[in-house]
């Protein structure tokens, strides 16, 4: 069964072997430097597990039209002016951490269109509700958000699309990364079905894929504590927006 899966490779120099003394070591990196690889988080099952996550606002386990077995976290449901985010509990130090790797299925549909889902790297998790047209980010967090953005805000660029976005909150118009859907291959993005979307960090360096298809590409460090999660937002219109595996 394949499931939500965050991987670390963590790097410590030998003076620092304490940081990391509860790994098991896979040898040496270059000079003097260590690496593990392991399983950081997962959020998967039937019922889905939920053990060490946080769920927040409107985010609940529960089933899309033609699901059972409550395997889904749903964000939000297709009601205007709601949010949701669900975020593991244990934070992380990106400075110590050189490659991760994210992946799981999402969906929106079953409503008049929405504001979409992102996947994010905060140092301040979601509390409660979070207006709608942010997609469930907070204006205060500081961080990583990669985003299915099904609503056009601003500008010219087609929806559904894909953005990476980094810094304070969350800004639709800033002119980081975007892939727009003003060529039409980007429709399938908003669907009854899930999509796969497999994130990639590597030393500054992001990949977004979708479906085993990158689509688009950033470079943005991180050297601060934080913590990894989804959100999702309505505002006058709504979406089912869930994910699962």
């Amino acid at each position: 069964m394949h499931s939500f899966r965050l991987y670390i490779l963590f790097y410590a120099s030998r003076k620092a072997l304490g940081i990391v003394a509860f790994l098991t070591l896979a040898g040496l990196v270059g000079n003097n430097l260590f690496a593990q690889d392991f399983e950081f988080a997962r959020l998967s099952g039937t019922p889905i597990n939920t053990t060490g996550w946080n769920l927040q606002g409107n985010a609940r386990v529960g089933n899309s039209p033609g699901s059972a077995g409550n395997s889904e976290i749903i964000l939000t449901d297709p009601i205007n002016t709601q949010s949701g985010a669900v975020f593991y509990n244990t934070p992380i130090n990106l400075s110590q951490c050189k490659k991760w790797v994210a992946e799981f299925e999402y969906r929106i549909n079953d409503g008049t269109i929405a504001d979409g889902i992102a996947f994010c790297y905060l140092d301040v998790p979601p509390s409660g509700f979070v207006s709608g047209g942010g997609i469930g980010i907070p204006a205060t967090a500081n961080g990583l958000k990669v985003v299915i953005d099904t609503w056009l805000n601003c500008g010219s660029d087609a929806i559904p699309k894909l953005q990476i976005r980094w810094g304070t909150g969350y800004n639709e118009c800033n002119g980081q990364p975007t892939r727009s859907n003003n060529d039409g291959q980007m429709g399938f993005l908003r669907s009854t079905s899930f999509n796969k979307c497999r994130i990639e960090y590597f030393e500054g360096n992001i990949k977004v894929f979708v479906n085993g298809v990158e689509y688009l590409t950033a470079f943005q460090t991180f050297n601060f504590t934080g913590y990894f999660g989804f959100t999702a937002s309505t505002g006058g219109n709504n979406d089912r927006q869930s994910i699962k595996n």
